[in-house]
């Protein structure tokens, strides 16, 4: 793509030139925090250091820190799902977007944020502004990180089919993909998920890469046909789940490009609608003045 045809930002999202007119471009899925470890107040940072042991407990890329080698297995699993029954690995917070542990005396690294996860910035501010200001769809997590991890993901399906059946005029969005990356090899997405997708008001978020790690994810592209031949690409999100996508499975343009490029199955209307223009909708964007 040439430099005129290439995405730019416009402080609230990004848009792709052509045609007749701007087609906008949305993350429907980013995540913005203060520095790492940094929060001085509420949970005390040793809680805080188990809390982001555990959510890490499934990762399996690790570098021993005195050679370098990579070592591909699950060092901080543990056969429960009691916080107090995590191993004492020594876990910590350093830069640049990563962690250490030590494990048998070895020191090994893991690169959970990509390196450039330094700080936030004030660019932001307006968007907590707008979030306070204003009544915004509800976006719903399902997973949940236990040992019967299929059990309770299946739960809070039959609970969200109950709230959105009592709430049909409430918009909400199912995050994270539909079906966490843990557990979508063993159950696929659930009949009873796609019954909940069907709903005009329930949308879902397209994060494909943590499921399917060999670009551009085949397996994904079998599973968003299916989901627009089910529920329409008016149903779906594009959403990076950015920083965690850039720390290992792709860049930020290979992201687009999934959609974009590999996709042919996908119209360009259902490209547009996928990649921003159900986001615009949802939030009633097309109703705020244009910027100047």
């Amino acid at each position: 793509m040439s430099d005129n045809g290439a995405p730019r930002c416009t402080g609230g999202g990004w848009v792709l030139p052509g045609g007749t007119g701007d087609t906008p471009i949305i993350d429907a899925h980013y995540h913005i925090f203060p520095r790492l470890g940094s929060q001085p107040e509420g949970i005390p940072p040793a809680l805080r250091l188990k809390f982001w042991q555990y959510h890490s407990r499934e990762w399996i890329d690790f570098w021993r820190t005195d050679a370098g080698e990579h070592v591909g297995k699950r060092l901080l699993e543990f056969a429960s799902h009691s916080i107090a029954d995590m191993p004492d690995v020594g876990f910590c917070l350093t830069d640049q977007g990563q962690a250490e542990i030590t494990v048998d005396g070895v020191t090994y690294r893991m690169q959970i944020y990509p390196p450039s996860l330094t700080n936030n910035d004030p660019t932001f501010d307006a968007c907590w502004r707008m979030v306070e200001e204003r009544a915004l769809p509800v976006f719903w997590f399902l997973d949940d990180r236990a040992l019967d991890r299929v059990g309770l993901f299946m739960r809070r399906v039959a609970e969200l089919d109950e709230w959105t059946r009592l709430h049909p005029d409430v918009p909400c969005v199912i995050t994270h993909g539909l079906v966490p990356a843990a557990i979508i090899h063993q159950i696929g997405v659930p009949e009873e998920l796609l019954r909940v997708l069907e709903r005009p008001q329930v949308h879902a978020e397209l994060l494909m890469p943590a499921k399917w790690p060999d670009y551009p994810y085949p397996e994904s592209r079998k599973l968003l046909r299916r989901l627009r031949d089910r529920v329409g690409a008016e149903s779906l999100l594009w959403g990076s789940d950015s920083p965690y996508g850039m720390s290992e499975w792709c860049i930020y343009r290979q992201l687009l490009d999934f959609i974009r490029v590999h996709c042919d199955f996908l119209s360009a209307a259902e490209k547009a609608l996928i990649l921003g223009g159900n986001t615009v909708r949802l939030f009633g964007l097309e109703r705020s003045a244009p910027r100047s």
